[in-house]
């Protein structure tokens, strides 16, 4: 997409839940005045990975854990490992 003086937009990806869409963990948004003043520079994408891969709105909390050099994806609360389908 181009800009009104001619120049390409680049695409930036960010996260639906940033400015863009009520999707978080607690059913919020997060408003950021940057996110708001980069959206006129650049063609936005926006993604929800837990939406994509089927969890909810609100839904319980998902952590991402480290150990020993393997991530994981893991919400607490249900106990689900949810690292297959992020991936």
């Amino acid at each position: 997409m181009k800009s009104p003086d001619g120049l390409v937009k680049p695409t930036v990806v960010l996260s639906r839940c940033l400015g863009i869409e009520a999707c978080r963990y607690n059913g919020k948004m997060i408003h950021d005045d940057f996110i708001q003043r980069l959206s006129g520079h650049v063609q936005v994408t926006s993604v929800c990975p837990e939406l994509e891969i089927g969890l909810g709105v609100p839904r319980d909390p998902v952590h991402i854990i480290i150990r020993n050099g393997t991530t994981t994806l893991i919400q607490p609360a249900t106990g689900k490992n949810l690292t297959h389908q992020m991936n």
